[in-house]
This record gives structure tokens, C-alpha cells and sequence, in this order.
């Protein structure tokens, strides 16, 4: 059926695009940007499917309402029959267009993203029978993650669905402690794991089967490994300067040149758009994949720990264990310090000449000013004074191989940011 409605930047010639890229089956069809309702008037009618158009233009919406439901009415009030003469240019545009577009540049398209990503293995997901708990905080991968789960045969118990991202006890942040809750279902159901994201679903934390919180970094680790070890794929790790030791560790085992950028995901997917990169990650949450989209993706990187899990029969507390074993145990931390506006002023000025000779009775090996002050040891331990750009905080990031040792590192950092370490 076409339009009614002459539609400049219609969708009617990217007709044949839109429904061979649909899927096969769906229960809701959602035209968010209806325009002349071309899409909505030309896709295959199913059966039990709901079907909304939906536009900014409240009187272009009102006018669909009132042809489907009030036709008679409608013809009552324009006071005259409209028709349209153009069947001699449509048979000449028909004749002109055939066999002008085909179909073989998206195929290879598709066949390329099947090549570079292909979709988690569907039958190791559903013959491992994994029981997770899925918490997405309130936020946009309610309903949707859980689902997309039970599809692949997984036992789902969703919690804080239904839920805003606002209410007083969610904090749509996966970190500690606002995953509590998470930990605590775990335990409760006996779980594999705890899959959490954030408002938005972009970024990911997790908690093992023992209800012990999973870091961003152990996450990016263990998908790394999935990528390349199941996947074989290749390419460059791109992390930001408050990355974890682990994550490059594991990168080099794997061969994979690491490339250190500022912190910030912009930084990271600028350098996605470079090429040669197989996947980067923030100490935030945010992992993305450039084989997908040069972006962070918390719902990808839920499903490939669930294929992971099922591939090596392991729950996600092993699957981290392993990791430990093998790389190294190393204790992550951050303070975020307030200070006077002028005081963060100061130290954001000031910073880029501070070059310490030892701190904590460690001699730096390497220095870097690229965002902040970050200091690498010798022995793999580091320490990170980053000054917001956005407001009087200093972010304080240090990484240990016991509590102790990171907990010295981050007070002495915060000392610096003070003015009052001895340099």
C-alpha cells in the first residue's frame, strides 16, 4: 500500500533494505520516525503483532487517526474526492529503475559483520542451563537483557525491573555498593552470576556465584579472552590511563598490542575509528567492541560472559580465579577527593612540572603528564592524580598486589593532590 502523503526524504525506495534487514519474527513493530507511514503501510502483516506509528508531528499523527478511524468524516470536511493522474510516469520510473539496485552490497555487508562478529553461540548457551540474576538498575535494558536471555534458555530472576533509575534505593551505577542487592540475590538463588548495567545499559559490572563483585577491568579480561580464544580475532586493546594491570597483562599472553589513552570512552572510540582495534575498555564499565560498533555496549558484553560461562563450564567466580592465578591478584582502588575550587585550579596548573622521586619508598619507571600525573613502577604497581576538568574533584586511582599496598599508594596520592607529600 503507499502513502497517501508526498514525502520528502521518505523511506519508500529503502523499502526492500528495511524489510530484508528485519528479523524474522517479532511481537511489537514500532515506527518511531513514521513520516508518510511508508514503512508501517508496506511491511508483511503478522498476526498478534502490535504496530505503532509514532511521529514528532502531532497533526501529521492526528491525520493517520483520522483516515484509519473517521475516513467518511475526514472526506465530509475536505469537501471534494482527491485524485492523482500519474500512471504514465509510473510505468516509465518502473521500466527506468529495474535492475538498477541490487541487493549484493548488503549482503556482503551482512556477511562481513557474520565474519567479524558473529552472534553468541545460541546452543552452548541453552545446553549449559546457567541460572543468572540480571539487574539493569532501573534503567533502559529492563525487560529487554532479561529476555534476550530467557530466548537463549537461561534461567532469569531480574531484579529492580520496573522500576526508575531515580528511586531512592537504586543508583544506576554498577560499582559497589549499589549492586548489593545484585550480591545478595545471587547468593539467594545460587546463581552462576550477576549481570548488571548501568541507566542507559553501556556499561556493565558483574558479581560471582559467591556474590563477590566483579571489576569492569576483570570483565574486559574475560571478554578479551572470549574474543580471541573462541573467536579468533585479532587487533589492538585500547584501555585509558586508569586501566588496570591485569588487562594489559593478559593482552600481551594474548599478542595484542595495547594502545593507553586519557581517560574517557571519546578517546577510545576515536581510536576504534583508526582501525586494528579489537576491543577497548574503561575503568567505568564501558567495554566496546569495534567489530560491532566503535561504542560501549553493556548488553553485548553480558552475553558474551554467558558464552564464555558456557563454553568452559565454569561459573564466574572460576573463570576470574583462573585469571588471578595465571596473571597475578592485584587490589584496584579509587578515592574521589573534593577540594576548594581554587586549590583544584592550582593543582591542575601545577601538575604537569610535578615529576616525584620516590613515593611510598617506590622509584617511578615511568612518568606520564598525558591526563594528570600517573606514576608506573617497577614491580607493576601505579599511581594515577587526575584533577577533573569538570569540577573541584581529584580522581585518585592506584592498583596494588594487596589492600595494603593500594590504600598507601591512594593516600599518598590524595597527600599529593593536598600540597602536603613531601616531593
Amino acid at each position: 500500500m503507499n502513502s497517501f502523503i508526498p514525502w520528502v526524504g521518505g523511506k519508500g525506495k529503502l523499502l526492500w533494505i528495511i524489510n530484508k534487514m528485519a528479523p524474522e519474527r517479532y511481537s511489537r513493530f514500532i515506527d518511531v520516525f513514521g513520516g508518510s507511514g511508508t514503512v508501517t503501510m508496506n511491511r508483511p502483516t503478522r498476526k498478534g503483532c502490535m504496530e505503532v506509528y509514532n511521529d514528532f508531528n502531532g497533526n501529521l499523527t492526528n491525520l493517520f487517526c483520522c483516515v484509519k478511524n473517521r475516513t467518511l468524516a475526514l472526506l465530509s470536511e475536505l469537501g471534494f474526492l482527491p485524485l492523482n493522474t500519474r500512471d504514465d510516469f509510473n510505468v516509465l520510473y518502473k521500466f527506468f529503475s529495474r535492475g538498477e539496485f541490487t541487493d549484493d552490497y548488503l549482503q556482503e555487508e551482512m556477511n562481513l559483520t557474520e565474519v567479524y562478529l558473529k552472534p553468541p553461540d545460541a546452543e552452548a548457551i541453552r545446553a549449559a542451563h546457567l541460572r543468572v540474576v540480571v539487574d539493569p538498575m532501573g534503567g533502559a535494558a529492563q525487560g529487554y537483557l532479561a529476555d534476550l536471555l530467557r530466548e537463549l534458555g537461561v534461567e532469569v530472576h531480574e531484579i529492580h525491573a520496573g522500576q526508575a533509575p531515580d528511586q531512592e534505593d537504586i543508583c544506576p551505577d554498577p560499582v559497589e555498593p549499589w549492586v548489593d542487592a545484585c550480591e545478595h540475590t545471587v547468593i539467594e538463588d545460587g546463581a552462576c552470576a550477576g549481570l548488571v548495567t548501568d541507566g542507559d545499559a553501556d556499561r556493565i559490572g558483574a558479581v560471582d556465584e559467591r556474590g563477590r563483585y566483579i571489576h569492569p577491568h576483570q570483565i574486559m579480561a574475560l571478554v578479551l579472552g572470549d574474543l580471541v580464544q573462541f573467536r579468533n580475532l585479532e587487533g589492538r586493546v585500547v584501555v585509558n590511563l586508569s586501566c588496570s594491570t591485569l588487562v594489559r597483562r593478559i593482552a600481551e599472553a594474548l599478542g595484542c598490542r595495547v594502545t593507553v589513552k586519557p581517560v574517557g570512552f571519546k578517546y577510545i572510540a576515536a581510536e576504534m575509528k583508526k582501525g586494528g582495534v579489537l576491543i577497548g575498555g574503561e575503568e567505568a564499565g564501558g567495554i566496546g567492541i569495534a567489530a560491532h560498533m566503535p561504542e560501549r555496549d553493556g548488553i553485548l558484553a553480558c552475553l558474551i560472559l554467558c558464552e564464555l560461562m558456557a563454553k568452559t563450564d565454569a561459573p564466574l567466580g572460576v573463570l576470574v580465579d583462573q585469571l588471578e592465578d595465571r596473571f597475578g591478584k592485584t587490589s584496584y582502588g579509587r578515592r574521589d577527593l573534593r577540594l576548594e575550587a581554587e586549590d583544584a585550579e592550582t593543582l591542575r596548573t601545577l601538575l604537569p612540572g610535578v615529576n616525584p622521586k620516590s613515593i611510598c619508598g617506590k622509584v617511578p619507571q615511568n612518568v606520564s603528564h598525558m591526563d594528570g600525573l600517573r606514576l608506573a613502577f617497577e614491580d607493576d604497581t601505579w599511581l594515577l592524580v587526575r584533577p577533573s576538568g569538570t569540577e573541584p574533584v581529584v580522581r585518585v586511582y592506584a592498583e596494588g598486589f594487596s589492600v595494603e599496598e593500594r590504600d598507601e599508594l591512594l593516600d599518598a596520592g590524595c597527600a599529593l593532590a593536598r600540597g602536603t607529600y613531601p616531593l
